[in-house]
């Protein structure tokens, strides 16, 4: 049965004690030139003015919903906010951030020409007036438009070649029936949960474009994720998404062009995990620990093998080691199973001691 759509886009605005910011957020959206929109505003327990600024928008513009949870976090919030949606297209916004008045205008008109899964576009931070003003500012875009229509498999490739691939679902707008089809979902419980969502996604897409555009403003300030001290959670979120990636590895037989990103998201978030581990105090790394034996021994294999004394050597060996084993690791795992293959891992890392 063919999903009746009511509207043309469904905003999706997590909350969460953003008082300060909240209201350039929410202008920059119900002032958007695409008037046929829905914006669902999802208070993840906000013990601020935040839940008040929300009444007041609501009040005054009949677009605005807002849905009420205790404090669960952003993929939680996200989550209830597509289960409510009923437009034609999905975006996510954060509530701390802003975006341009033509985002939604521009965005969809290309998608529907162009028949997209997803449009991928620039995102440009800034800082906060006297948040840290020494910190770098960043930007995703690439250099110039995709050359074409990609898969989602063809696009990661293309984009990670060119090193423009932003895994940051605020700088990409998705078409809700392939959401449903597909049965996707936010990852609950870590923090980087765009890292995953956005590799499940793609790895589903059939229709990518990515263009220059930069329609996305991303607040840094004191308690963004970006600014925020490391702790054990940032070690065990990056973790979790590349078990995260491995399991989605052996859902199904995938071709040759995508094991190699599956094996290349693998690689890049156990580096990621390998690296904030690193520089953790004493403390939080004893504080670093996962639900199950086996990923608490093949964390304590991978990562921290890869971190004792002589550690610039055995780091590059213990990364280097994917990549040169990627056929070995993938065959051993699909034809013995993960039991066989974390010992074979096991007696690696014993060889390096």
């Amino acid at each position: 049965m063919t999903q009746q759509y009511t509207t043309k886009v469904s905003v999706i605005i997590p909350v969460y004690n953003v008082e300060p910011y909240l209201r350039e957020c929410l202008d920059s959206v119900v002032n958007q030139t695409l008037r046929d929109i829905e914006i669902i505003c999802v208070d993840d327990g906000s013990t601020d003015g935040s839940p008040a600024i929300l009444e007041e928008y609501r009040n005054k513009d009949s677009r605005i919903k807002v849905i009420t949870q205790e404090n669960r976090g952003q993929s939680v919030a996200r989550n209830r906010g597509m289960d409510a949606a009923c437009g034609e297209y999905i975006y996510f916004i954060d509530s701390d951030d802003y975006v341009d008045t033509v985002l939604l205008e521009k965005t969809t008109a290309l998608a529907d020409e162009m028949d997209l899964d997803v449009l991928v576009f620039g995102l440009e931070s800034f800082v906060e007036s006297g948040e840290k003003s020494g910190e770098l500012q960043f930007s995703v875009r690439s250099a110039q438009n995709s050359p074409g229509v990609f898969s989602g498999v063809g696009y990661m490739k293309w984009a990670k070649d060119n090193d423009a691939y932003p895994p940051i679902v605020v700088a990409q707008l998705w078409r809700a029936g392939f959401f449903a089809d597909n049965a996707l979902r936010f990852d609950e419980g870590i923090i980087y949960e765009d890292e995953l969502f956005s590799f499940k996604a793609f790895m589903a897409a059939k229709r990518v474009f990515q263009i220059t555009d930069c329609y996305y403003h991303y607040r840094r300030w004191k308690d963004s994720t970006t600014l925020k001290p490391a702790s054990h959670k940032n070690v065990e979120s990056y973790f979790a998404c590349a078990m995260g990636v491995l399991k989605y590895a052996f859902r199904e037989s995938n071709t040759p062009e995508e094991d190699h990103e599956i094996w290349r998201a693998y690689v890049h978030e156990s580096m990621l995990a390998s690296d904030f581990y690193y520089f953790l105090s004493a403390t939080e790394k004893a504080k670093v620990t996962f639900e199950s034996k086996m990923e608490n021994e093949l964390f304590r294999r991978m990562i921290i093998t890869a971190t004792v004394s002589d550690k610039d050597y055995r780091l590059l060996r213990a990364i280097t080691w994917l990549p040169r084993n990627v056929g070995i690791g993938f065959h051993c795992l699909k034809e013995y199973g993960l039991r066989d293959t974390l010992r074979l891992t096991r007696e690696y890392f014993a060889r390096l001691k």
